[in-house]
């Protein structure tokens, strides 16, 4: 069952109803003799991992390191909440559908802060002059073309001086060494005059501290103003010198397209500010889990270059625009993680169309319906008890969730030819008059609308056609058992 958790969370207490068996999922366990690691599937192609901010005694040479965890069934029963100290991690980044069993990495680095410092690592030598205008301008800059194409020495000049590393410290506590200090460093984007960064959320997660780095060495503490795990992004603020930071200018990430060169800016493996290149290699990806387990929507898919470090950073079109905030990469396990030339971003218009919320300051909530639903086809809706060929066929309700307590009815799970099927349950078709084919179209109308909103959802039970009136509920903050 291709089961999609855009409404459903991984690890939401879930009420299915039949027999509970459920398909195998493609969880994994972790790698023995190896703790920065976490197998999540193995297939034809090799075992993937999931790399996300780890404790600083586990980094390699380069300074990376990751959280172990086992993130379990992306389609088996509901198994209860997944535990964890901060020595590890619940990995959430699990990718079905459109790239199979491949599984994502988050791109950040863990290291100490001296690597970020004049002399060390994180030196960037020579940004530039800045030529970058203020967030929110409304008038483009043209692209910079040469005999061969972008020049992309005047895309860097105009965007570096608004890329900076993030630190990251927070206090835990080891089952081997009691009370630790673990560092780890990303990347985030200055977007306006008065010091707020825009960076992933999972650069900044449980931190104590936070420190913007620029580039000559200068420390500036920030603080978290705002988050949106189910975006992966997170808002900060900062007292930045204006002398040596110039906000970036935000593009439109929805005018974007495929084959268009970019550039992605960042601090890869703590390493000084670094331009890598590529094109837009694909679009409205609906398959990248946030880390609070939600699915991130419209994903841009990039061949520039993305390693760990660069999470937090700009994604650039050849006007010197920011389009995207770097994201997660896919890579192989049997490899140093690392780019092999799939990389993901955030669309920079989620920022700007809740930049109200985010500046609001909390976490951002977003509507929620509390249920699991796959798409319904012409080929199997026989099969699966169904007097519709279209729609989402709800297969689970979230007990005391929005949905729930608008009395929708979920699938019962049957064998049907060897295999657990979904059979019987309502199928959504309509939402406020609106027809859905799939979870991701119902997700991109639910999106545009805030939680405590009421809709009306069109139902089709045992044949008869139902108004289902719902009000929205907030996606809870953190599915992962913390």
């Amino acid at each position: 069952m291709d089961r999609d958790d855009l409404i459903l969370p991984q690890d939401a207490p879930r009420r299915p109803q039949g027999d509970g068996d459920g398909e195998g999922g493609t969880g994994g366990q972790p790698v023995q003799g190896a703790p920065s690691r976490s197998t999540v599937a193995t297939g034809d192609d090799g075992q993937w991992v999931v790399y996300e901010p780890g404790p600083a005694r586990d980094a390699g040479p380069t300074g990376e390191s990751a959280w172990t965890g086992n993130p379990g069934s992306a389609s088996g029963p509901y198994r209860g909440p997944a535990r964890h100290g901060w020595w590890s991690r619940l990995a959430t980044a699990l990718l079905g559908g459109l790239l199979g069993a491949g599984l994502m990495l988050y791109a950040v680095t863990a290291g100490p802060l001296a690597s970020a410092l004049p002399g060390g690592a994180g030196r960037s030598g020579d940004a530039g002059p800045g030529t970058t205008g203020p967030a929110g301008s409304t008038a483009p800059p043209p692209s910079i073309p040469t005999g061969q194409g972008v020049d992309f020495t005047q895309v860097y000049r105009r965007v570096a001086p608004a890329v900076v590393q993030v630190v990251r410290t927070a206090r835990g506590v080891s089952p081997w060494l009691g009370v630790v200090e673990e560092e780890s460093s990303g990347s985030g984007v200055v977007i306006d005059q008065q010091g707020h960064v825009v960076t992933n959320y999972h650069v900044v997660e449980g931190a104590d501290r936070l420190i913007i780095v620029l580039d000559d060495g200068t420390q500036v503490e920030a603080r978290l103003l705002a988050q949106d795990p189910s975006h992966d992004l997170a808002l900060l603020q900062a007292d930045l010198p204006a002398d040596k930071v110039q906000p970036a200018r935000l593009g439109d990430s929805d005018t974007v397209q495929v084959g268009e060169p970019v550039m992605a800016v960042g601090y890869p493996f703590g390493l000084p500010k670094t331009a890598t290149t590529g094109v837009i290699s694909g679009l409205h990806r609906n398959n990248l889990q946030a880390p609070n387990g939600r699915i991130i929507r419209e994903v841009i898919q990039t061949d520039a270059p993305i390693n760990p470090g660069n999470s937090g950073g700009a994604l650039v079109n050849a006007r010197g625009e920011v389009i995207g905030i770097n994201t997660a990469i896919l890579s192989n396990v049997d490899s140093r993680p690392g780019s092999i030339g799939i990389g993901f971003a955030v669309p920079i218009n989620i920022l700007k169309r809740e930049m109200d919320l985010f500046l609001a300051g909390g976490t951002v909530q977003h509507p929620w319906l509390g249920i699991g639903g796959i798409a319904v086809d012409a080929d199997s809706y026989r099969q699966r008890g169904l007097a519709v060929d279209r729609g989402i066929q709800v297969v689970e309700v979230v007990p005391g969730g929005p949905a729930d307590r608008a009395g929708l009815q979920p699938a019962r799970q049957q064998r049907v030819a060897g295999q657990v099927v979904p059979v019987g349950g309502d199928v959504i078709v309509a939402v406020d008059g609106q027809p859905v084919r799939d979870v991701p179209e119902l997700v991109a109308y639910l999106d545009q609308r805030r939680v405590g909103d009421r809709v009306t959802l069109q139902v089709n039970r045992d044949g008869r056609e139902l108004q289902v009136p719902v009000v929205l509920g907030a996606f809870p903050d953190d599915l992962r058992g913390e």
